[in-house]
């Protein structure tokens, strides 16, 4: 591809944009679920590269399943590029998986679908009629989604392989970290040319990518590389609240944090419930407060009770 004139490209831009804006239900950013969220960001935009970072082990997979499943009941259809008349498709999402097998992940989604099911009953094989029912209901309605799954591809160049094959839109990958095929002497330099053979893809392919990544848990720097950081559109992170006193319902609250980035300025940090049993993530808990500060909320000036 050849360079072109600035005017050129703002010309071809300004067409773009009058195309989008008589065809909003095709490219409008696409809601999470999240009030505060959809609030700051509007929604995922494509084609983007979004980043979701936090220590180990909190909640950054359930929250990935939360945007899967938000994007495929939105039943978004895309105009197919190029196509002489006005052709449309079923949005396409894949997910890969690297930290847990396909069978994790269905349990994962379809918890998320479900009303009352428990990955605990689930775990221990003491599913009741009832959890089966749920189950079987969610199959039901994936049945009408364009999501695949895979828990096998490792590589960073297959996964944009098999992403082009397949017409995916959505890439969700988790996690970043587990990547292979980057080129450098450690892993610092590898990572980073995972992230810009990705960010590549995005311009190349004018795909969306939603990447996961695990952060240091006492500083929040990335493990391994901030280069997923520097190339992502727009960078969240989430962290589970230790201290934080939940609402009936509730089995645990994130911290989700926007930081400054192209599709968005940093906001104040907002809260939202967690189901961990229910792979669900329960809105904004607008209700939530820290235990560290009980005292100052509900005592005197002086923070007496």
């Amino acid at each position: 591809m050849t360079p072109k004139h600035i005017s050129t490209a703002a010309n071809d831009r300004l067409g773009e944009l009058r195309i989008m804006h008589e065809n909003k239900e095709f490219y409008a950013p696409i809601k999470t679920g999240i009030k505060e969220l959809d609030e700051a960001i509007g929604g995922i935009t494509m084609p983007s590269m979004v980043a979701i970072g936090g220590p180990k082990k909190n909640a950054k997979t359930l929250f990935a399943v939360h945007l899967t499943m938000a994007i495929a009941r939105a039943h978004r259809k895309i105009l197919v590029p190029g196509s002489p008349e006005r052709t449309e498709r079923p949005l396409k999402i894949m997910y890969f998986h690297l930290e847990e097998v396909i069978q994790q992940l269905a349990d994962r989604m379809a918890l998320n679908l479900s009303d009352g099911m428990s990955k605990n009953r689930i775990r221990d094989i003491e599913m009741t009629q009832e959890d089966f029912d749920q189950y079987e209901k969610a199959v039901g309605e994936m049945n009408f989604f364009e999501v695949l799954v895979d828990d096998r591809t490792f590589g960073v160049d297959d996964i944009i392989s098999e992403a082009v094959k397949n017409e995916a839109d959505i890439i969700v990958i988790d996690t970043f970290n587990l990547l292979k095929g980057g080129r450098g002497a450690n892993s610092q330099e590898r990572l980073a040319d995972i992230s810009s053979r990705l960010l590549t893809a995005r311009n190349n392919s004018r795909k969306t990518f939603i990447v996961i990544h695990h952060t240091n848990r006492e500083t929040g720097e990335d493990l391994g590389t901030d280069a997923l950081g520097r190339d992502a559109d727009l960078r969240i992170k989430i962290a589970v609240k230790e201290s934080a006193i939940v609402k009936q319902g509730m089995e645990g609250v994130a911290e989700i944090t926007i930081e400054n980035s192209r599709q968005a300025g940093s906001r104040a940090p907002f809260d939202v419930g967690l189901s961990f049993t229910g792979a669900k993530i329960l809105n904004a808990a607008t209700e939530i407060f820290d235990l560290n500060n009980f005292k100052t909320m509900i005592g005197d000036e002086n923070g007496k009770l």
